[in-house]
């Protein structure tokens, strides 16, 4: 219960950040309006995969997680392997679910968002979020045997990354927006992307609506 509300209130929690900077902050007033229609256009969706998809998770972590007592290296060891660890799990299962077709038929709904906003992280297909996302992101939290405070400082900094960081923002980051642009590129991070060949860069994006972005 205590990951799971550690998810839940991280995810909104992020989210009420990044709607204050895609709206309340936001000075061009079409972007705005737009921005605004698309929180309206995902809040259902990721309100059921938070907070109801999500489930079978966590009930899934309890069942086969036994916490270990809390050792300072090993946590520092946890958060530094978890930096790199899930990105190959994450690059392959996305990468996937764009090749095979049956499985893009889920995905697709993610990209329905050109331009994302940071709480479209979980605007997909429930079988997406919780194959696509949510397992390969968090089974090596229990691989490693994490203590539990390891856990919820990682499930804090995952839901950061990727509402913040990949799905907002793009004045500094605009690796995951290429992804949403072209579809076929920038499936993971920046190293697992230049290794595999699948990076591409572009510099000073200038977002104004949607159609006008190449």
């Amino acid at each position: 219960m205590l990951f799971y509300l550690t998810f839940v209130l991280s995810y909104f929690g992020f989210s009420l950040y990044t709607f204050n900077i895609d709206v309340i902050r936001e000075t061009n007033i079409e972007l705005r309006n737009e921005n605004v229609d698309k929180y309206n256009m995902a809040l259902s969706t990721v309100f059921k995969n938070v907070c109801i998809y999500s489930i079978p998770t966590f009930v899934l972590i309890n069942l086969f997680y036994i916490p270990p007592e809390f050792n300072l290296l090993w946590c520092g060891i946890c958060l530094i392997l978890n930096i790199y660890l899930p990105n190959p799990l994450f690059y392959f299962s996305h990468r996937y679910f764009h090749s095979n077709k049956t499985l893009y038929e889920y995905h697709r709904v993610h990209h329905e968002f050109k331009i994302p906003i940071g709480m479209a992280s979980a605007y997909t297909h429930p079988i997406d979020f919780i194959f696509g996302n949510m397992l390969p992101l968090g089974l090596p939290l229990i691989l490693l045997q994490c203590d539990v405070y390891t856990i919820l400082i990682l499930l804090v900094l995952g839901n950061y990354s990727t509402i913040v960081e990949e799905h907002s923002n793009y004045s500094s980051h605009n690796h995951h927006l290429l992804h949403h642009i072209y579809s076929n590129c920038n499936y993971g991070d920046t190293m697992i992307d230049t290794i595999m060949g699948t990076l591409r860069t572009k510099k000073n994006i200038i977002i104004i609506k949607n159609e006008n972005i190449d």
